[in-house]
C-alpha cells in the first residue's frame, strides 16, 4: 500500500470522527479528556474536543490538546449503523441499485444521483423524499 493511500485512510477516518464523542487518552496514562471532537490538526496532531470532562469529571467547553500530548483517541459513541439502514432502503429498489460503500459509510443510489450519509439524504425528487422518510424513521427507531 503507497505512503499516500495510508496517509489519505488516516485522514478519512480522522475525519470519520468529526463531531463525534470520543476519548483522548494523554500520554500519563491515567489522564484522559471526554469530548465531541471538532478539530484536527494535520501537521501538529493537535485537537480541539468542546464539551469536554476530564477523569475527575471537570467540565470544559473546549480544550486544544497539542499533538504530543495525547497517546489514543477511542469514539465513545458506536458508529451509525449505515449498512442496516442500506438493507432497509434496498427494499424499495430493484437489485444493484443500492451501494453501501464502507470506506466512507454512505450509502449510493441510482448510481450516484442519490446519496445517504448519517448527516442525511443528498439528492432531489420523489425518491429522494422517499429515502428521507425512510431516513428519518431509522433515525427515530435507533435513538
Amino acid at each position: 500500500m503507497s505512503t499516500l493511500k495510508i496517509n489519505n485512510n488516516f485522514n478519512r477516518e480522522m475525519n470519520a470522527l468529526a463531531d463525534k464523542l470520543v476519548k483522548v487518552e494523554l500520554d500519563d496514562a491515567d489522564r484522559y479528556y471526554i469530548g465531541k471532537l471538532v478539530g484536527f490538526d494535520l501537521t501538529t496532531s493537535a485537537i480541539v474536543l468542546t464539551n469536554a470532562t476530564d477523569e475527575l469529571k471537570m467540565k470544559y467547553s473546549k480544550i486544544i490538546i497539542h499533538g504530543n500530548m495525547w497517546s489514543k483517541i477511542f469514539q465513545e459513541e458506536p458508529p451509525f449503523p449505515m449498512e442496516e439502514l442500506g438493507e432497509r432502503i434496498a427494499k424499495m429498489f430493484p437489485a444493484g441499485q443500492i451501494k453501501y460503500q464502507q470506506e466512507s459509510n454512505t450509502i449510493s443510489i441510482l448510481n450516484g444521483k442519490i446519496i445517504v450519509s448519517e448527516n442525511g439524504v443528498e439528492g432531489s425528487g420523489p425518491t429522494a423524499e422517499r429515502v428521507n422518510r425512510i431516513f428519518e424513521q431509522f433515525l427515530e427507531e435507533i435513538k
